[in-house]
This record gives C-alpha cells, structure tokens and sequence, in this order.
C-alpha cells in the first residue's frame, strides 16, 4: 500500500470525515472599457450575493480613478468583502472581485459564539501540541524540527486523536470527527488564527454547529469574523518567528487574551459539547 493511501484511509474514514464546505461561489464577470460602465455600489452590493460574486475587469483603465473605486466600495459595501483579484504590472489593477460575507451584525448579534469558538480552538491547539511534544521528549519549540528525525512520527495517535504533520502544520484529528490543524512554524505559539483552519474546527466540532450554520464561506468569512474582533481588541497581530529560519517571522492574528484552562475545562480527549 502507498503511503498516499494509507494516510487518505488514516484520516478519511466515513464515521469521521469532517462535513463538507459550502456550496462554491461562482463568479459573475463584468468586462468595463468605460469607467461609467461600472455599475453603483448598490448595483454591485444586489449582485453579489451568497453563492456568487462580482468580478469587475477593468484592464486599461487609468491607475488613480480605480485605486479610488476600490476605497469607495470597501466604504459603501460594509458586508461585502473588496479587494484586488487581478493586479496590473507595475501596481495597477485589472480587476477587482466584490464578495458577500458575513453580516457584521451577525457577528456583533453572535459574539460570544464566536469568541467562545476561537479560545477552543486555540486552547486545543494548544493543548494538543505540548501533550505531542512532552509525549516524545521534546520542548514544544521543537516539535517541527523533529517532526521527520525519528522522535516524533510523521502520523501516529494522540490519546482519542489522531495526528498527522504537513508542511509546516499538524493536523489532529479525533474519533467524534473534530479536526484541528495547527500551525507548528512558530515555536512554542500554536495559537495562530488561520481563516481556513479555524473553518474546519467550527464545521467538525459538534460542538460549534451553531457557528458553523452562520459560515457561508470558509475564507471570507472567518476573515471577516477576525476583522471584527480585532477591531474590538479581541484579537492582535504579532510577529512570530519562523522556525528554522533565523530573523525571519511572519504576522499572525493571536487572541489578545490566552484563553485559561481550568479544572472544569474538558480535556483533549474530549473535545467540547454543546452547551458545555
């Protein structure tokens, strides 16, 4: 057996396949030779709706009056998401994709959903990444660097989880379908918010259906969640170094706050219920 399908039977079991990720959204394509062929932003804002976006081409136009569109609609679209998609040599633009997201009132309506969705997913990963690391002898700062020298496997078990690393990540992987995948790059920081990994937690939690049913789109929306919470101090950017690469680091959304496990916390072999 190949080790590409040992790893896909490993971890793709149907009792603990994760649910799947929204429908895809499809593009809606508006070709403008004209700058008073761009539609209004109340246009845009109907058109671009769950399941599709607008992407506004707009190759030859001048540089100035589109880098203007652009801050106009990020202000006149506040649940939308605008940003470059296509850029043009030399700094210009030659596209800009207009995407909906999620409501800011849905995430302002449902916040302690949402923070109490990111401190159990950055306690586990955590958590989890220490109990590997003290598992195998190692200082949890170490845990990259030995992922593939012996001390650590490649795929193993975890108590009721299983893990397995990939690229500069570690995914672990419980028996209920739970799935945590860890940025292992930063040292001994493994609570670094990653859009799409976050998603992934919130969908295979059963304890997070609640904010999984409020997710429409993997990225964007979980961007837009952190967004939100940064801005209100929940969250904050820093600059976590590369292991491995002396100097080098990276900016990461962090809670502001670590989360506190307590005595009455479950443990990692039991990932969080409803209502707990």
């Amino acid at each position: 057996m190949s080790l590409t399908s040992f790893l896909r039977g490993l971890f793709s079991s149907a009792e603990t396949r994760a649910p799947p990720p929204p429908a895809h959204s499809e593009p809606l394509r508006l070709t403008c030779a004209r700058l008073d062929e761009i539609p209004p932003a109340e246009e845009l804002a109907a058109r671009a709706v769950t399941g599709r976006h607008v992407v506004l081409h707009l190759a030859g136009l001048p540089r100035e009056p589109v880098e203007n569109l652009l801050h106009d609609l990020e202000q006149r679209l506040p649940d939308h998401s605008v940003f470059v998609s296509y850029p043009a040599p030399h700094g210009g633009i030659d596209a800009i994709t207009v995407y909906k997201v999620i409501d800011r009132a849905a995430v302002l309506g449902d916040l302690p959903l949402w923070l109490l969705a990111v401190r159990e997913y950055v306690a586990l990963a955590d958590d989890l990444c220490v109990r590997l690391a003290t598992a195998h002898g190692l200082k949890p700062a170490e845990l990259l660097a030995n992922r593939h020298r012996g001390r650590c496997a490649a795929v193993g078990r975890l108590g009721a989880w299983r893990y397995h690393f990939h690229g500069f990540q570690c995914q672990f992987l419980h028996r209920d379908g739970t799935v945590v995948d860890v940025n292992v790059c930063h040292g001994d920081e493994f609570g670094t918010l990653d859009p799409y990994f976050f998603s992934r937690y919130v969908r295979s939690s059963p304890a997070r259906r609640d904010a999984a049913a409020l997710l429409s789109d993997d990225f964007h929306d979980a961007c837009r969640v952190f967004t939100i919470l940064t801005r209100l101090g929940r969250l904050k950017t820093i600059s976590a170094p590369v292991a491995g690469h002396q100097g080098y680091s990276l900016p990461r959304l962090v809670l502001a706050e670590r989360p506190q496990v307590t005595s009455g916390s479950p443990p990692s072999d039991s990932p969080p219920r409803a209502g707990d």
